[in-house]
Formats: C-alpha cells, structure tokens, sequence
C-alpha cells in the first residue's frame, strides 16, 4: 500500500553527491549568516534611528526655549523703551515748568534781596497767590514776653524740619471769587467794603479748606492751610520780640484798635497796605484774623513739636491768628490765639494758604 511504501522510504536511500551536499550546506549557512547580520543591523538602525530622534527632539526643545527667551527679551526691551520715552516726556515737562517757575521768579519783586517767590499757573490767563518760601529751622513757640494767656503755654521749641511756602499776602476777594465762581458757590459778603484787592473775609474753615483743595486740583500742588506753628514761625520772622519790628507797637505797621492806622477800628486795609516781615510777609500782624489747620487745644501740653497741625476727635473748633481790624494790641501779637467752630463766619475773619516745597 501507499502507507508501507512510504514507511519504507528513507533518506537513507537517497544518495547524493558529496560537493552538492556541502553547497546546500554552505548556502544554508550563508543564508542564516546573512539573515543574522540583517537583523542585526536593522536593530542597530532602529536603536540609531531612536537615538537621533531622541537628540532631535532635544534639539527643537533647546532651540524653543532660546526662542522664547528671545520674544522675552524683546518684549523687556519695548518696555524699557517705553519707559524711557515716557521719562522723557515727563523730564520735558519739568524742564518747562522749571522754565516757567524761573521766569515767575525772575518777574517777583520780593521785599529782600534773595527772596524766593513764585506763583503757580491756575490756567492760561490766570496764576495762584504770591508764595514766599521760609527757611527750615527751630523756634520757642508761645508767649515769651509773659504778657498773654494760659493758652500759650507752655513756652515749648519747634523744630521746622524743611523749607515750605507761605502766600505773601491773605487770600483776596479776587482770588477766591475765582474759586467760588468755578465752583458756583455763594460769594461771601464783604460788609461793603469793596472787593478786588480786599482781604477775603465771611469765610469759615470749611470754605478756607475747599478754596485750598480747589487750588491743590488746578495747580497740581498741595495746596492747604498752615499749621499753628509755620503760621506763628512765619509771623516771627526770625524774631524773639512781642511784634515782629520789636516790643512796642509803631505807627502804621498794622491795623488794629490803636494801631495808629488809617483802618484802625473801620475795616481791614487791602493786602500789602503795610510793610511786611523780615520774611517777606504781609498782615500778619493784624488786619484781618486767619484760619490755620489745627484743631483748637487749651494749651500746648499735646502739641507737636514738629510743626505738623495738631488733631483731635471729635473736633469741635479750629484755631485762628493773627488779630483783626478792631482788636487790641495785645490779641494781635503772633503768640496770640483763639477758637472758633469750623462752620462759623465773620467779616473779620479770612485765611492764608501754605505749601509743602519738594
């Protein structure tokens, strides 16, 4: 049958030759050689080709993040050039008010040689008050001479660390219709006594505040009232004596009950009337009383001693100085003081503004 016939079969049986059998050999080993080295090379190119995209991708990550430091820099750079630009304006501008300040002061005509004055411009057409810029310095506040009451005392020293500006003369009827009208608020009475040149009286504290913060808006600069102690530093001027000219009272250096004046007891004169101070300063002796800053306190126990406005709360009234038209000598001395609610008013009362200096 089939079956036995290929039981029977056997390699055996064949019977080839010697050299053909050692090719066969041969070949079959070359080709398993050959299949080996193919395989091994293409797992060396797989593992070569893994290797460069491995440092490819290490390539673009490097050459995005010197991208990005690149944007990063540029965008630091636009910044500073815009700031630059933006310091530049902003110089531009100083250079022009430094300009206009120079030709204001070189315009004033102060009453001391080397006296700075200046104005600030409110628009095209129209400045602020004349400003006097005071020295920094230390003085004994209160009453030296002993002649006046218990609320100027304690004598105590007030150091004045720097300079700041005081308006030459009380603020005018001029000046704060200005404010006033800009403002549509009323205009205050001026007891017939014309307007103009006039010392602005019938104002309260609250109307010398906002005519001060008015002026800080249009201005630029900040603009307040004086504390108790620059308004009795600058009164001074320097001098240890009752009045600023000395101890007694002179003709036609003031207005006031027996100042000897043409205005005594009538009405307060129109600013500049008057010599001023050794600091340049007008009325502030007399003429019209002025509101300063600080909260009214019975003595200077609490007082600072820095210069700065001294503050209470609840504040129930303000301090004013400087004596008026119809009081008498003693009340117009630049240690005298006295109290009065924030929203009173009266026509011998008014104000003058001051100026921190940068």
């Amino acid at each position: 049958s089939l079956k036995d016939k290929l039981k029977a079969f056997s390699l055996k049986n064949l019977s080839l030759p010697k050299y053909v059998t050692y090719t066969l050999v041969s070949l079959i080993l070359f080709l398993t050689g050959y299949l080996f080295g193919w395989g091994t090379s293409e797992f060396i190119n797989f593992k070569e080709n893994n290797f460069q995209a491995l440092q490819i991708k290490k390539q673009q990550e490097a050459l995005q993040q010197m991208y990005d430091s690149i944007n990063a820099q540029q965008e630091l750079h636009s910044k500073k050039e815009q700031q630059l630009a933006t310091a530049q304006t902003e110089l531009t501008l100083l250079q022009q008010q430094l300009e206009d300040t120079q030709k204001l002061l070189k315009t004033a005509e102060p009453d001391n040689p080397g006296q700075q004055i200046f104005k600030d411009q409110i628009n095209e057409k129209v400045y602020g008050p004349e400003m006097v810029v005071l020295p920094s310095g230390d003085f004994r506040m209160g009453d030296q001479a002993d002649v006046g009451d218990d609320n100027e005392k304690p004598v105590h020293i007030v150091t004045i660390e720097k300079p700041f500006a005081l308006s030459r003369f009380e603020i005018t009827f001029a000046e704060y219709d200005l404010f006033a009208t800009a403002t549509k608020r009323s205009l205050p009475d001026d007891s017939g006594w014309g307007r103009g040149n006039q010392p602005v009286i019938n104002v309260s504290w609250r109307d010398a505040v906002a005519y001060a913060d008015w002026l800080s808006n249009e201005t630029g600069q900040p603009y307040r009232l004086p504390s108790e102690a620059e308004w009795e530093y600058a009164a001074r001027g320097g001098t240890l004596t009752t009045y600023w000219w000395g101890d007694d009272l002179k003709p036609n250096m003031a207005v006031c009950a027996g100042c000897d004046s043409p205005f005594d007891g009538k009405k307060p004169a129109p600013v500049g009337s008057f010599p001023a101070n050794g600091w340049g300063l007008h009325d502030m002796t007399g003429n019209i009383d002025e509101w300063v800053a600080d909260c009214y306190a019975d003595n200077y126990r609490q007082a600072p001693i820095d210069g700065s406005a001294y503050e209470e709360k609840p504040c129930k009234n303000r301090a004013m100085r400087g004596g008026s038209w119809f009081e008498i000598d003693r009340l117009i001395r630049p240690a005298s003081r006295y109290r009065h609610p924030v929203d009173a008013k009266r026509n011998s009362w008014g104000f003058r503004v001051a100026l921190d200096i940068k």
